[in-house]
């Protein structure tokens, strides 16, 4: 048990490598309790717990790992822990098929693909001639912070748009002044936003939209 393997991985976001180190059967047994729970704010939080603390030697803040930044060390992290490959059943992808094959699919070969190569990580809008904001992908402290962005059943989905695009704000600038965002109040972020106009929020939900996923390729034939 000394002499534990440990897997040095790159943050998809940052390009900061970090060792990471399998995680115990009681560390496993609190994701697992998460999971029977059934709700997301419980599982999120005992996902960054487990992949937190089974980074080596340094400490990662949620303000700096983004959603996909955690779902990819997360993969890697079972990949290390349980084993690479699981067996899934995959469905046909043609809807006349009923067909289910089962496949093997390999975390360690989980990727976070960027939809633009050309857009960064942040961006700043122009609202107008004297207000800008920059805006950002949603990090795993803006879900912590925001249970709202969790809640994906059909009669949140307009709360949870809202708190996306609050959530992707950063900061805002002035000609003269430079306001972080999260410093201010809940009301006057909530004031902020609603003071904005569609082709404000339209301009934001591009940049969001162009934001990295989690991808595991695997082939498979139809039985």
């Amino acid at each position: 048990l000394s002499t534990t393997p440990s897997h040095v991985v790159v943050i998809p976001s940052t390009g900061q490598r970090v060792t990471l180190r399998p995680y115990t059967v009681k560390e496993e047994k609190v994701l697992l309790m998460a999971a029977e729970s059934k709700s997301s704010e419980n599982i999120l939080r005992a996902m960054c717990n487990l992949v937190f603390s089974c980074v080596v030697g340094e400490s990662l803040h949620p303000a700096d790992v983004r959603t996909f930044d955690l779902e990819f060390l997360f993969a890697q992290l079972r990949a290390i822990s349980v084993g690479e490959t699981v067996s899934i059943l995959s469905r046909c992808k043609y809807e006349e098929c009923d067909g289910e094959t089962e496949t093997s699919v390999n975390f360690s070969e989980a990727s976070v693909e960027v939809l633009d190569l050309e857009t960064p990580l942040s961006s700043f809008i122009e609202l107008n001639k004297n207000v800008s904001v920059m805006v950002s992908y949603i990090t795993v402290e803006d879900l912590l912070n925001s249970p709202a962005l969790l809640d994906d059943s059909d009669n949140a989905r307009v709360a949870m748009s809202y708190e996306i695009l609050r959530a992707s704000i950063k900061k805002v600038m002035t000609p003269d002044q430079v306001f972080v965002f999260n410093e201010a109040s809940r009301e006057e972020q909530e004031k902020f936003v609603n003071e904005m106009t569609p082709i404000h929020t339209q301009a934001i939900a591009k940049h969001l939209d162009t934001t990295p996923v989690l991808k595991i390729h695997s082939k498979y034939t139809c039985s």
